[in-house]
């Protein structure tokens, strides 16, 4: 059994997808929406996902997740949650796609 341990971040927005999805899509996040959240409740809710390496400190996944919400948050949506998750076992983690923005080790 393979395990890969990465950090998962989430920005939770409401506001019209149609606007969000290319914002998102430009500062190469992940979109979805998501009918009904189990925390913030009914109705439609935008997403903005990134997985990071855990290698990478966590200050600086932080930093990022802060910055992206900030750039995103305007007259279409409104960031109503911001969460940063470390994920110690997904049994999907071989479809993790790590996107590379030059703050792996790697790229130093």
């Amino acid at each position: 059994m393979s395990v890969t341990t990465y950090y998962e971040a989430h920005i939770t927005m409401m506001g019209i997808a149609a606007y969000i999805k290319p914002a998102v899509e430009k500062l190469r996040w992940k979109f979805s929406v998501i009918e009904g959240d189990t925390n913030l409740g009914a109705g439609s809710k935008c997403y903005a996902t990134k997985q990071f390496k855990a290698s990478e400190e966590k200050e600086q996944v932080l930093q990022q997740l802060l910055d992206t919400a900030n750039k995103l948050e305007g007259p279409f949506a409104e960031v109503l949650r911001r969460k940063i998750e470390l994920v110690l076992y997904d049994d999907r983690s071989s479809t993790v796609r790590f996107t590379c923005d030059g703050l792996c080790p790697e790229c130093q």
